[in-house]
């Protein structure tokens, strides 16, 4: 190829993008545990599939605890965050590039500090009796 030959953006969603079967089954894992499926269509035609929901939802949807880190200086300014290894079902695993927004953190030149969201939050018990296979050291801080 010559050198100043790039992809349009069309040409690179074409190449990467998921399967609308994929995309579906996500949808459908999201919308089984009662998140809302956010349909922008740029996102969507990329193979990005955005959803949102409660804590709880999340926390259930991807077996870990969530934490709101606090800014030591701004304690306005908290996110929340997991600090445990993401786990999906077996059948969803494979359909995955990765997940973001559960445990990226600012840079270390911001001063958070973690704090548990509840006090009476349980781990689940049993993931991997459920189908859910062992995490991933492949699904790190940097691709989720």
């Amino acid at each position: 190829q010559r050198f100043a030959d790039h992809w349009t953006r069309e040409q690179l969603f074409a190449h990467v993008n998921a399967s609308e079967d994929s995309l579906q089954h996500i949808k459908s894992w999201f919308e089984e545990t009662g998140l809302e499926v956010q349909e922008e269509p740029t996102m969507i035609k990329a193979g990005f599939v955005q959803a949102v929901g409660t804590v709880a939802q999340i926390e259930a949807l991807l077996s870990v605890r969530l934490y709101r880190f606090i800014h030591k200086d701004f304690p306005w300014k908290t996110i929340l965050r997991t600090l445990d290894p993401i786990t999906v079902p077996l059948d969803i695993h494979p359909l995955l590039d990765f997940i973001s927004g559960a445990n990226e953190l600012p840079s270390l030149h911001t001063s958070f500090q973690s704090t548990p969201r509840s006090s009476d939050h349980k781990p689940e018990e049993g993931a991997e009796e459920k189908g859910r296979p062992p995490p991933s050291p492949a699904i790190t801080p940097d691709v989720l």
